[in-house]
């Protein structure tokens, strides 16, 4: 009995440590910021700029695309909602129409974007199960942001997914 409750506070103890380490902060490009709890994979896909890291638990991944040059847009005329409804709908579209929990607004340093949450059942495809997804997207300076945290698990601390879309923050 004595063993497993050595055991158990061992865990906990250590689980404690883990979460109470000082996160990484990142420097995505000029205008955004982001901690992740260890230095992040970076990757560069299909124009995409990728930072991603995971653990047995979940996946964190921040990305950011620029509007191409050859596309002509000018940013203050974009009509964000049908934006954020395009975007959404082609990232469902392309994940299979997974279930899409919920689609609301949110904003960082008055800069408006989406949040959302959809459930994806993998069928065992890279070892995954049924995965639930929760992202932010922002569209700032003709330049889209993409947050986000794959849950592996259920087990999936809430101070981990408050911590990674808190510490997004605007570089001024």
């Amino acid at each position: 009995m004595k063993k497993h409750i050595i055991l158990i506070l061992l865990v906990l103890i250590s689980t404690t440590i883990a979460q109470a380490q000082d996160w990484v902060n990142i420097t995505v490009n000029a205008k955004i910021s982001i901690k992740f709890p260890s230095t992040p994979e970076i990757k560069d896909t299909n124009g995409w700029k990728l930072f991603s890291t995971s653990s047995d638990k979940y996946g964190l991944q921040a990305m950011y695309l620029r509007m191409p040059k050859h596309v002509k847009s000018n940013a203050e005329k974009v009509d964000l909602d049908k934006f954020y409804d395009s975007y959404i709908q082609g990232l469902l579209d392309s994940r299979g129409n997974p279930n899409l929990l919920y689609n609301k607004s949110t904003s960082i340093d008055k800069q408006v974007g989406r949040k959302i949450s959809y459930k994806r059942d993998y069928k065992g495809e890279n070892g995954l199960g049924l995965v639930k997804v929760v992202k932010k997207i922002f569209f700032i300076d003709e330049v889209i942001y993409d947050f986000s945290i794959f849950e592996l698990s259920n087990k999936v601390s809430d101070d981990i997914s408050q911590k990674f879309f808190e510490s997004i923050k605007l570089i001024k």
